[in-house]
């Protein structure tokens, strides 16, 4: 795919600089800000999920639309047969 793009060596030069960019000082230090902060994003995630759920349960009205929507979405497993697809005639 690369043929007559870059030659063999330059492709090699090419990713021997990707790599010792990923040895960096400055790009680790951002790597390791970028890891953070996502752990930190994650985890505030986590909470909103939970203190809507809090928020949804309280509301009884609320959590009864809830159960209805949840509930609808379902397959409904054993509720009589699955109707098969027909196969196509062949002529």
């Amino acid at each position: 795919m690369l043929q007559g793009v870059v030659s063999p060596e330059e492709y090699r030069d090419y990713i021997e600089f990707q790599h010792q960019l990923d040895d960096d000082p400055a790009i680790k230090e951002l790597n390791a800000k970028i890891v953070e902060v996502t752990k930190e994003l994650r985890q505030l995630r986590v909470e909103s999920s939970t203190l809507r759920e809090k928020l949804t349960g309280a509301n009884p009205k609320i959590e009864a639309i809830r159960e209805k929507l949840i509930s609808a979405m379902r397959p409904h497993f054993g509720s009589g047969p699955v109707p098969m697809p027909v196969p196509a005639k062949s002529n």
